[in-house]
């Protein structure tokens, strides 16, 4: 291997993706029922605690929680996945067993990597912020002055976009650096400052080359998606007028497939999820070995550890 563009990331991912396609769905399906029986778990817990908040912030923690949690688990998912790609990089193997155990034994580093991160990027949230307060102070002054002005319009659009898009580039910031922490957890073995240490070192210098390969994997793997999921639903829906036409009047029977249909949504959805994640999670993790391609020539000790594994080969 050695140093990659973008397009030779997103090409190799892909292939990856095709070879690991057994371990990346086993991975996915044990870690899916992992999730499910957390959830279940936790549910009870949180519907007792949010019994006990007044009304008026119950939905508000309810979020907060349920955002972090969402969080938590995407980092932790993100560790099997970077198990799964390494074996690619390294030339090892790594059981489905070890993976897991792997995700869930790092989890642990990686949430307090989440928290520190965020504290890290609580000053910027909080210009954001401040920035959000000031826009809608703004549209109410520009719209209680001309409401009819098409001058207005066009300013609110402009400011709304341009905030928009400075909410992505504050969120793919903070996701991606947490990415290279995490990814240095699994791959190195590093501790948490170290990792936040290293993250810092490897991006310093490119952080435009990164964040610019981060966009663009953010931009594919959405299209990805959305096209997946359009088919999806065009298929439902043609499916849907096929059955309306051929049982028209068995109303019952209509009725009765919409459960069906819906859980098969349901799965088909998940599993295009699922899989935009993964790709996500590779694409991720190759600009991560990118990075330590470019700055600690890992390419170079990857290429001398294969010539030394074929040497003790031909000498056995």
């Amino acid at each position: 291997m050695s140093i990659m563009g973008i397009s030779e990331m997103m090409d190799r991912s892909m292939l990856i993706f095709k070879k690991r396609f057994g371990q990346f769905t086993l991975f996915s399906l044990l870690y899916g029922i992992i999730i499910f029986i957390l959830n279940n778990f936790l549910s009870v817990p949180l519907f007792f605690t949010m019994a006990l908040v007044p009304a008026e912030y119950a939905v508000f923690l309810a979020l907060l929680i349920t955002f972090i949690l969402l969080v938590i688990l995407c980092f932790s998912f993100s560790i099997g996945i970077i198990n799964i790609t390494m074996q690619d990089i390294n030339s090892t193997k790594v059981s489905l067993g070890n993976i897991i155990g792997n995700s869930i034994k790092d989890t642990p580093k990686a949430v307090a990597v989440i928290i520190i991160n965020f504290l890290i990027f609580l000053p910027i949230t909080a210009v954001y912020a401040f920035l959000l307060y000031a826009f809608y102070n703004f549209t109410n002054t520009l719209f209680f002055i001309s409401l009819e002005s098409r001058l207005s319009e066009i300013i609110f659009i402009v400011i709304l976009v341009a905030l928009i898009i400075l909410a992505d580039i504050i969120i793919v910031a903070y996701l991606g650096f947490t990415f290279f922490c995490v990814f240095l957890i699994v791959e190195e073995k590093s501790g948490i400052i170290a990792s936040i240490k290293k993250s810092f070192w490897l991006i310093k210098n490119d952080i435009r080359r990164v964040f610019w390969s981060l966009f663009v994997f953010q931009i594919t793997v959405l299209s990805l998606y959305a096209s997946l999921m359009s088919f999806l639903i065009s298929a439902t829906f043609i499916i849907m007028i096929i059955f309306v036409k051929l049982l028209e009047t068995e109303y019952i029977l209509l009725g009765m497939l919409v459960i069906p249909i819906y859980f098969l949504i349901t799965i088909v959805s998940t599993v295009i999820m699922f899989i935009s994640f993964e790709l996500a999670n590779i694409m991720s993790s190759l600009l991560c070995y990118n990075q330590k391609f470019r700055k600690e020539g890992y390419d170079i000790i990857l290429r001398l550890m294969e010539i030394e594994k074929r040497k003790r080969g031909i000498n056995q």
